[in-house]
């Protein structure tokens, strides 16, 4: 089943804090096993209030290439931080984004050069909240490179 027909998957409120290595494992290589020429058609991943860990972030980071017509991230889990986020954030890289919603992630100002680059090569993005993030860590020439 590569269910083709999927174009949104809500799953905001649930607790992913505790994601096991092998529920990762299952779920990248199911999305793994989509063929290409019947990819998955979600446009819309919604991770809101999803409790999501650092771990949790970077299982779904190695899907996101998998799902080659997502336009639309919701995000969020204040301890996710820098290094996952930039891991889910690169991994989107390739995808023409619309919308990105990557509120009270525990950010900061390390994470704007990954942000920059990302939006380079979203030329369609029309939303981007950065909301509930702390970026006071910024220095004047991360200001001036953003």
């Amino acid at each position: 089943q590569h269910w083709p027909s999927l174009e949104r998957l809500d799953l905001r409120g649930n607790g992913f804090s505790d994601i096991s290595e092998s529920q990762a494992d299952q779920f990248i290589t199911t999305i793994k096993q989509c063929p290409k020429e019947k990819s998955i058609g979600m446009k819309t991943l919604l991770l809101g209030s999803a409790s999501l860990s650092p771990a949790a972030a970077l299982v779904f980071a190695g899907a996101l290439p998998y799902l080659t017509r997502l336009t639309h991230l919701e995000i969020d889990g204040p301890a996710i931080g820098d290094d996952a986020m930039a891991a889910v954030l690169r991994s989107l890289s390739l995808h023409d984004m619309v919308h990105v919603d990557v509120r009270s992630c525990g950010l900061s100002a390390s994470s704007l050069p990954v942000i920059a680059d990302c939006l380079q090569h979203w030329p369609s993005l029309k939303k981007l909240y950065l909301i509930d993030n702390d970026f006071s860590d910024i220095s004047e020439n991360q200001a001036e490179q953003f």
